[in-house]
């Protein structure tokens, strides 16, 4: 499973940056510059319910100030976790 490749679906499905809907995204760009907050809500409840992970009201609040980068980062580490977690 490409966790990377399922966030950026995720940004690509709710993004509405005003773009032509296949235009790259900038792993540097903040995620405010794709989407809303109500967007990322969106984002979020699409990757919660894919890998089974939960994001904390502290870190939703975070994303949209957040690169790509680091939200893709976010997220692997919660689904990695979330592995590990079901492996014990």
């Amino acid at each position: 499973m490409d966790v990377t490749k399922k966030v950026l679906e995720a940004i690509q499905r709710h993004r509405s940056d005003g773009c032509l809907p296949n235009a790259p995204i900038s792993p540097r760009s903040l995620m405010y510059t794709y989407c809303s907050a109500e967007e990322i809500l969106g984002i979020v409840a699409d990757l919660e319910e894919e890998f089974d992970i939960m994001f904390d009201a502290d870190e939703i609040e975070k994303i949209g100030d957040m690169t790509v980068k680091a939200f893709v980062k976010l997220t692997v580490e919660k689904v990695g976790k979330q592995k590990g977690d079901q492996d014990v």
